[in-house]
């Protein structure tokens, strides 16, 4: 149980970021008015990127956790491996290997989390451009897939040499850049192909993100105008939405 300890507070801080609250100022709407929802950004940028992290740290974990669970369990090299990557999916790696509870509790922490970073993908202060999306998330795939092999390559190479859990988890830790855990598993090679690969397949998502953004929106002109407005904002299953009029 004790390796479940550190997913209550998370779970717990999760849980109190994503209040409900709500404000409205005096008047009524014209007979015509048509509510145009407007976002407001800024205050939830930080909160994004918060449940964002959120999501990368369980998916490493829950992989890396997963690889090394089987590998013990005395699983074949192929089937730990893609145990581990099963675990992209946090907590379905740990069910593969009986550990229901801790798989249960990694599942439901990332479902917060992704909720709440799907929700609050508005927040961004760019707007996506749809005709550049399919090289956007292929790059995106093939970068983060080159990390996760790398990750569960060294996890795997360190485990069996070393029959030690927390070292490997160490080593499949530093793979996060792509040929650490290779070197320090001394495979020189192996480590330079994977560093390689990743920085090339990097540089090709940098450049697609730059395509699929486009410039940070102009400032909204100003609202001394309003006669009224009203914001409501539910998480994780809502979005905060203000209208003017």
């Amino acid at each position: 149980m004790m390796k479940l300890n550190w997913i209550v507070p998370f779970f717990l801080l999760n849980i109190w970021s994503v209040p409900l609250w709500g404000e409205s100022l005096t008047g009524e709407a014209p007979p015509d008015f048509s509510p145009k929802p407007e976002v407001q950004k800024a205050r939830f940028e930080g909160l994004r990127d918060f449940n964002e992290g959120a999501v990368f740290l369980l998916q490493r974990y829950a992989s890396l956790e997963a690889v090394v669970g089987a590998l013990q369990a005395g699983r074949q090299e192929n089937q730990a491996l893609a145990i581990g990557a099963a675990s992209l999916i946090p907590g379905v790696g740990q069910m593969i290997n009986g550990d229901y509870s801790q798989g249960g509790l990694l599942l439901f922490a990332d479902s917060v989390a992704g909720i709440n970073a799907n929700q609050l993908a508005f927040s961004r202060k760019k707007i996506p451009q749809t005709e550049w999306s399919l090289g956007y998330y292929s790059s995106l795939a093939l970068r983060d897939g080159i990390m996760l092999y790398a990750t569960l390559h060294a996890t795997n190479a360190n485990y069996r040499a070393h029959q030690n859990r927390t070292q490997a988890l160490w080593t499949g830790t530093a793979s996060v850049l792509p040929g650490a855990g290779q070197a320090i598993n001394g495979q020189w090679w192996e480590a330079a192909g994977f560093l390689g690969a990743y920085v090339a397949v990097a540089i090709w998502a940098a450049n697609m993100e730059d395509h699929f953004y486009a410039e940070p929106e102009k400032a909204t002109a100003g609202v001394s105008d309003q006669q009224s407005s009203w914001s409501f904002a539910v998480l994780p299953m809502g979005i905060m939405v203000s209208a003017a009029w």
